[in-house]
């Protein structure tokens, strides 16, 4: 196993910074600490280096009580796969799911664990997930999903439809990053397909960006809203029969409307 480290080496009282590939094989003791920690001992020092993974996209991480454990994984549905309530995915790389790729072979990741007090997080870490031809995070019955972004300018984004549909008791946190729609297609059909979030569950706007083109969210479901931007290039922020809850103001940059109501709906405020 080779990896490539910044290792800060000390002796006789002087400290200094290299960049050196080392075989590990071939030391005495090799400890691997975490996703993107490993300590290894050799004759005349012990050596804590931070390793770069070319190979790996995404990490999940685990906590049990005081004990935390990373795992890295070559593709996002692996990771999504292994994770479970309270988990933390992270990408290490930009992702494009295809229509032909995903665990459904229709280009959608589906997120079906977590709960209200502990969700699956996602955290975009700079980079972006997106879906070029047709697929979207699906939320779905009893999936419980907060996207965030750790590093800033992370986006998940979607060229044909929405990025994220969020299921009938399916329960979304949008805390960071983009979650966005550049669907531009005149004759696509339903214009709630140029939505960025297709909410019929629940859904938490806490900070992010949500940018759709017809619509941001289309809502049938109860959408709460905290922080965040909501952005509808073409229309309108928020359309739909469902309802929603002012907790907070977010800020809204809509060509036509904020917010549409139906007739008989209200919204509810802190």
């Amino acid at each position: 196993m080779w990896l490539w480290v910044m290792l800060m080496l000390c002796g006789n009282g002087a400290a200094y910074a290299q960049e050196e590939t080392i075989d590990v094989t071939e030391q005495i003791e090799l400890v691997h600490k975490s996703a993107a920690e490993w300590t290894f001992t050799m004759p005349d020092r012990s050596i804590t280096a931070e390793v770069v993974y070319e190979d790996a996209v995404a990490s999940v991480t685990k906590k049990d009580g005081e004990t935390t454990s990373t795992e890295l994984f070559a593709t996002i549905d692996e990771a999504i796969e292994a994770a479970g309530e309270g988990d933390v995915v992270k990408l290490y790389a930009d992702i494009s799911i295809t229509a032909e790729e995903g665990p459904c072979g229709t280009g959608r990741l589906p997120i079906n664990v977590g709960t209200g007090d502990a969700p699956l997080t996602l955290d975009l870490n700079g980079h972006t997930l997106s879906f070029p031809d047709g697929g979207y995070i699906d939320v779905s019955t009893w999936g419980y999903l907060k996207i965030t972004d750790s590093e800033g300018g992370g986006k998940v984004t979607s060229a044909d439809r929405f990025a994220v549909w969020v299921s009938s008791c399916g329960y979304l946190i949008v805390d960071g990053g983009c979650v966005e729609t550049t669907n531009t297609i005149v004759d696509s059909g339903d214009p709630r397909e140029k939505c960025a979030v297709y909410n019929q569950g629940v859904m938490f706007t806490d900070g992010g960006t949500v940018s759709g083109k017809a619509y941001g969210i289309y809502n049938k479901g109860l959408v709460n809203l905290r922080k965040g931007k909501i952005v509808a290039s073409e229309g309108v922020g928020i359309e739909g029969d469902g309802e929603i809850a002012m907790l907070d103001l977010p800020v809204f940059d809509c060509y036509i409307n904020d917010i549409n109501l139906a007739a008989d709906k209200l919204i509810y405020y802190s």
